[in-house]
């Protein structure tokens, strides 16, 4: 059940990108979450995560041809 609810939440947020990019670009999203300390490997699943997505949303689902990349930034929590 959590991953359609993942699912609908990342087409509801990437579903507005494609209508603003042009058709091959690339938009990239900036994921901030702690990757160092004691919470880094929750932040670098996450991160992971959004990447696999960002991959499953550039390929034939995407009627636009825009291509997504998530940044990762560590705020060090």
């Amino acid at each position: 059940m959590s991953r359609i609810v993942a699912r609908a939440i990342a087409l509801c947020l990437l579903q507005p990108l494609w209508a603003l990019a042009q058709s091959g670009e690339t938009v990239r999203i900036a994921h901030i979450d702690p990757f160092s300390g004691p919470f880094a490997n929750v932040g670098q699943n996450q991160l992971k995560s959004w990447q696999f997505i960002a991959e499953r949303m550039a390929g034939t689902k995407n009627p636009a041809g825009v291509k997504f990349e998530i940044v990762g930034f560590d705020n060090k929590g």
